[in-house]
């Protein structure tokens, strides 16, 4: 019961996105957010410009590498803390 209260916890998000006003106190799923978002946007914004359909490529494999590279350092406490609480049941 105290690993899903926890994955619930460590997954929230949106209280500290409604009462922080300052960077450097955003946990870190906002700031994974953040990352994901603004390469979002530079990535249309790339799009909407005439370049070459290979910096094109480029940037989508780098997109990935960066989304995929997000998930793993947010999973990865979880990930080391899961079989110490699933020992206990």
């Amino acid at each position: 019961m105290s690993l899903f209260h926890g994955v619930g916890l460590w997954n929230q998000y949106f209280n500290a996105l409604i009462y922080l006003n300052h960077d450097s106190l955003y946990p870190l799923q906002l700031v994974l957010r953040k990352i994901l978002v603004a390469q979002e946007m530079s990535s249309e914004n790339m799009a909407n410009s005439s370049i070459q359909a290979e910096a094109l490529a480029a940037q989508a494999r780098i997109a990935s590498i960066l989304k995929y590279g997000v998930i793993v350092v947010s999973t990865a406490p979880l990930l080391a803390v899961y079989p110490f609480c699933s020992a206990s049941f």
